[in-house]
This record gives structure tokens, sequence and C-alpha cells, in this order.
């Protein structure tokens, strides 16, 4: 989260800075809470979610707009987020 929050940070407007900050606490508060369940299935929907997140942020700020990078990385947010949704609620269906 901090390395995250370091890169973005020198890289957007002042503008973004303290959304940007504040949406990186809640998404690392999420992800200590779900090592808090002991459901494995939660835990990795986290990280699963946590990664997706992540891959937007580089996607959307930290890569030129030009960058060949961009396309498989759109899809794979998406994946995550599926992936990451469907473990969460797994791990509460099956708790």
């Amino acid at each position: 989260s901090i390395v995250m929050l370091a890169a973005l940070w020198r890289r957007v407007g002042p503008q973004l800075r303290i959304p940007i900050a504040v949406y990186v606490a809640a998404i690392l508060a999420m992800g200590i809470s779900a090592l808090t369940t002991g459901s494995a299935w939660v835990i990795a929907g986290a990280v699963l979610f946590i990664a997706s997140d992540g891959l937007l942020a580089t996607e959307r700020f930290l890569f030129a707009a030009i960058s060949p990078q961009r396309l498989w990385m759109r899809y794979a947010v998406w994946v995550l987020y599926y992936a990451a949704q469907l473990a969460i609620t797994l791990g509460f269906l099956l708790a």
C-alpha cells in the first residue's frame, strides 16, 4: 500500500492526492479485515481485489496513454475483480 501510494502521489495532481490516500487506506483496511475472517476464500478474494485495484491504478495513472501494456491490463482488471467477488461470496456462503 505504501509503495503504491508513493508511486501514485508523484504522478497525480494535488486534487487527487487526498482521495487516493483515503482509497488506499480503505483498501488496506479491507485486506486486513479479510485476514480476521479466517476464511481462505475471503482472504484470497481480498488479495485478488487488491491486485485488481493495483493493476487498475497502474494502468490509469502510471503507464503512458500509448503503452501497449494497457490493453491486456484492462482485461486483467475485470478478470481479477470478478474472481475476487466470487471468492469472497464463496467464503461467506461456505462458512
